[in-house]
């Protein structure tokens, strides 16, 4: 889940504030409407949501403001960083990922297509099979822990319900790992095992 070194690291893709390029955040770049493009239409409601919901971000609304007030044709990454500096002033540093996370989320529909993915995992795999997904936000980490906390069924007399779904594991980076890949900080690795 989520975008690979090889995205944050192509300046032109748009996906870090370490360069300054058009902010662009798609998936595949030949599909739908760039970021900078796509902020021009967002209600400063909805704005805030993603921010929020996605991002995990605290005065999502001045954010998302600051945002609209910076917004121009061509908004860069180094234009979103900059907004962003004038909300969280010397904790900017902190936020940036968040910020930039959120919009891509929000932009590629991440959540939903994870969902998608999900639901038919349920119903493609096996009993007996695994399936095994890396999260590194939140927000996925959410849809994968629903997928085993859901039941499927109930009985109603005995109040005894049935998963489809069971956690085998949810394995975190070493201290190791998270020093040597920085990147690797948020990630888990859930397996879980269809009943």
């Amino acid at each position: 889940m989520g975008v690979s070194s090889h995205q944050l690291d192509t300046a032109e893709r748009g996906f870090s504030y370490r360069f300054e390029a058009p902010l662009d955040l798609r998936m595949n770049p030949q599909e739908g409407a760039p970021a900078w493009a796509w902020l021009s239409w967002q209600k400063e409601e909805t704005l805030a949501h993603h921010l929020r919901v996605y991002g995990d971000l605290p005065h999502s609304r001045k954010l998302a403001r600051a945002i609209q007030r910076a917004w121009r044709p061509g908004f860069t990454t180094w234009d979103l960083a900059e907004a962003a500096r004038q909300v969280y002033g010397a904790k900017a540093p902190r936020y940036l990922p968040q910020v930039f996370q959120a919009l891509r989320i929000a932009l590629n529909a991440e959540l939903e297509a994870l969902q998608a993915l999900l639901t038919w995992c349920t119903q493609a795999i096996r009993p007996g099979g695994r399936l095994v997904v890396l999260t590194y936000h939140s927000g996925e980490a959410r849809l994968v822990k629903a997928l085993y906390q859901q039941p499927a069924q109930e009985d109603l007399t005995t109040g005894h319900k049935t998963y489809n779904w069971r956690k085998l594991a949810v394995l975190r980076p070493s201290q190791e790992e998270r020093l040597a890949n920085p990147r690797s900080r948020s990630a888990q690795l859930w397996i879980l095992e269809k009943l």
